[in-house]
């Protein structure tokens, strides 16, 4: 067919076939290989994340309702106080000082009281935009007097650590890769 003493019209066949690349296709698959675990790995960091948020917002909010029911009930008691001081002013027995001071300490936790509100709603706001939940269906609960949340930072390290240790894989594999094209390539060809 390629021959130059032939005339007239040839056909044929060309087949080529690489009969050993030295580990270049192994070590693409792999590499692949190595480049999905990496994703995994990243989506549940990136899923870690979105949880830490969501936590975050809830805590706010329940941080929110018990400060907004705390100064509430400070409010309460601070203008029960401010009826007794009046009284005790008519009376003589205590100074008209003393009832300014009463009504400002009362005028500040009513004042923090709303504000804490406001930010009360906000935060539940953001946690049925970060949750998808309605706001009519989402509630803050109160927080316990006493600290009873503990850390539990395995779950955050395990996945960031697996993370770093899947993406140095995947640079090692790269490297691998790298090494692995500089190697030659048998072939063969036949017509």
């Amino acid at each position: 067919m390629g021959s130059p003493y032939r005339s007239g019209p040839a056909y044929g066949i060309v087949a080529k076939e690489t009969l050993l690349d030295f580990g270049r296709t192994s070590t693409s698959v792999i590499e692949a290989e190595g480049a999905v675990q990496f994703q995994k790995e990243n989506t549940k960091v990136t899923l870690l994340k979105l949880k830490q948020v969501v936590l975050n917002t809830f805590y706010d909010c329940a941080r929110f309702r018990t400060l907004r029911d705390a100064w509430g009930d400070l409010a309460q008691e601070s203008q029960i106080a401010a009826k007794e001081i009046a009284r005790f002013v008519k009376t003589g027995q205590r100074s008209v000082v003393e009832k300014y001071l009463v009504d400002a300490q009362s005028e500040e936790a009513l004042t923090s009281q709303s504000a804490y509100d406001e930010r009360l709603k906000v935060a539940i706001h953001r946690l049925s935009l970060v949750t998808g939940a309605s706001e009519e269906s989402l509630s803050c609960p109160l927080l316990p007097d006493e600290n009873f949340i503990s850390e539990n930072s395995n779950a955050n390290v395990s996945a960031y650590v697996t993370r770093a240790a899947q993406e140095a894989k995947l640079a090692h594999l790269h490297i691998a890769r790298a090494k692995t094209e500089h190697l030659p390539t048998i072939v063969a060809i036949g017509s």
